[in-house]
C-alpha cells in the first residue's frame, strides 16, 4: 500500500510540475507580446480573467489527480506482475511477430 501512495504522489508532482512550467511560460510568453493591451483593461476585466485563471489551476489539478491515480494504479498492478506490460522487445519476440502490424513502429 505505502508503494501505491509513493506513485501516487511521485506521478501528481511530476504531472503538476510539467502543468506550470508549460502554463507558466505560455502566459508569460504570451502576456509580454500582449502587454499592452492588458495594460489598459479595467478592473473589472482583470478580476474575471484572475477568476478564469483560478478556475483553470483548479480544473488542471483535478486532471493531474486523476492522471497519477491512473498512473499509480498501472505501475502498482505492473510491480505486482499481473499485467503483460514489456519494457524489453527483444525478450518478448518482437522479431517472430507478423511484421506487417508493426511496420509503423519500425520506420
Amino acid at each position: 500500500m505505502a508503494l501505491w501512495l509513493y506513485y501516487l504522489c511521485t506521478f501528481f508532482i511530476i504531472i503538476l510540475i510539467r502543468y506550470f512550467i508549460v502554463a507558466g511560460s505560455a502566459y508569460w510568453l504570451l502576456s509580454s507580446f500582449i502587454h499592452q493591451t492588458l495594460a489598459e483593461q479595467t478592473a473589472e476585466t482583470k478580476h474575471k480573467r484572475q477568476k478564469l485563471i483560478k478556475k483553470d489551476i483548479s480544473l488542471s489539478v483535478a486532471a493531474a489527480v486523476a492522471t497519477a491515480i491512473c498512473a499509480a494504479v498501472v505501475m502498482t498492478i505492473y510491480d505486482s506482475g499481473a499485467t503483460r506490460l514489456y519494457t524489453s522487445i527483444e525478450e518478448h519476440g518482437f522479431e517472430e511477430r507478423s511484421p506487417a502490424n508493426f511496420q509503423g513502429v519500425r520506420v
